[in-house]
């Protein structure tokens, strides 16, 4: 008999005590859980390749696939964007309102014109995208993209995130694929928003 008393005085404290500890105006601050959505994308006005002034909203009515990089890029950047060439022509018509977007983090040197020269080399409805050195460190900070720009022996380099982001069709952020992702888990990404469930 005493045992059992002692089980439920037992099994009484010990919920009391995690009624205490998770009872609002109880529990420090401190100790509370705290939960934050970050944001990632914002406003922007830049330069497309053609020499136009485009906004976010160039990002808005379709979905896209968004990378940033540099034309001087040895192997990253190429990759990356082959990558998501390969994803789209393998998506085929499900992703033909896909429009993949390249924000140099090299302004200084990727002019409109250097832009629209290197992205001829992949998905013909990518859009190039650059602007003053101060618009693109906004861009860079809104899409939380680390930018470095270094000197080398070799000239100047960039080290850069190289994360692909993938939009929705408000522009909003949807998800992010690593440089490792291949173009086919993109594809099917792709086909998974698209067709219909």
């Amino acid at each position: 008999m005493a045992k059992r008393i002692l089980i439920a005085v037992c099994i009484f404290l010990g919920t009391a005590a995690v009624l205490a500890l998770n009872w609002p105006g109880i529990r420090r601050p401190s100790e509370q859980l705290i939960t934050r959505s970050v944001e990632i994308g914002g406003p922007f006005t830049l330069t497309d390749m053609n020499g136009n002034t485009v906004t976010d909203a160039v990002l808005k009515g379709h979905y896209s696939l968004l990378y940033f990089g540099f034309t001087r890029c040895p192997d990253v950047c190429p990759l990356a964007l082959q990558k998501i060439t390969e994803a789209l022509n393998t998506a085929g018509p499900t992703a033909d309102t896909v429009v993949p977007v390249f924000i140099t983090v090299d302004p200084e040197h990727d002019t409109p014109e250097v832009m629209k020269a290197y992205l001829a080399n992949f998905h013909p409805r990518f859009l190039g995208l650059t602007g003053t050195p101060d618009a693109v460190k906004q861009a860079e900070n809104d899409y939380r993209v680390y930018a470095s720009k270094t000197t080398t022996e070799n000239g100047d380099s960039v080290a850069h995130g190289d994360f692909i982001y993938f939009l929705d069709t408000e522009g909003k952020y949807v998800a992010q694929f690593p440089n490792n992702v291949a173009a086919n888990d993109i594809a099917l990404r792709l086909r998974h928003a698209l067709e219909p469930q």
